[in-house]
C-alpha cells in the first residue's frame, strides 16, 4: 500500500534552493519533482526519503509549515552590505562541527580539573563512562 505525504511545496522549493541546486535543471532531472510542486502528484515515503537525500536534509524538515531559518552560528566580516550571507552546506556544516567539537573539548578540560563531574558531563555530551573515556582517550 502507498503511503502519499501532503508536502508543503514552498518546503520542496526551499530545500532544492539550499541544496545549491539549479531549480530548472534539477526539476528536468527529477520530473516527479516538478509534479509535487505543483500539486498534481503527492510522494511516497520511500520518494520523498530518497528527496531528502539528495538535498541533503532531514526527512522530518518536509513536514515543518514553514522553512526553518538558518543563521549563521558566527559573525561574518566580510561584508560591508548587510545582506544575509548565502553560504554553501559544506561550510555550514563545518562550522557547526568545530563549534561542537570546540564545546567538547571545553567539557573535557573541565572534567578534567574537576570543576564538573562524569554525569554533567554525560548530559551535556551523552556520552556515557567508557564511551566518553574511549572517545577521550583515557583508556
Amino acid at each position: 500500500m502507498r503511503t502519499e505525504l501532503n508536502i508543503n511545496a514552498n518546503m520542496l522549493i526551499w530545500a532544492i534552493v539550499r541544496a545549491g541546486c539549479d531549480m530548472q535543471e534539477f526539476v528536468a532531472k527529477e520530473p516527479n519533482v516538478r509534479l509535487w510542486i505543483e500539486g498534481e502528484k503527492k510522494p511516497t515515503v520511500k520518494q520523498l526519503e530518497a528527496f531528502s537525500k539528495k538535498v541533503h536534509l532531514p526527512f522530518g524538515y518536509f513536514f515543518l509549515p514553514n522553512p526553518p531559518e538558518e543563521k549563521l552560528p558566527i559573525p561574518f566580516f566580510r561584508t560591508r552590505n548587510p545582506q544575509p550571507i548565502r553560504l554553501s552546506l559544506n561550510v555550514y556544516d563545518a562550522i557547526l562541527l568545530m563549534q561542537h567539537m570546540t564545546f567538547a573539548a571545553h567539557v573535557n578540560c573541565a572534567v578534567k580539573s574537576g570543576k564538573l563531574l562524569y554525569r554533567d558531563a554525560y548530559r551535556l555530551t551523552g556520552l556515557k563512562g567508557d564511551a566518553y573515556q574511549t572517545f577521550w582517550g583515557y583508556d
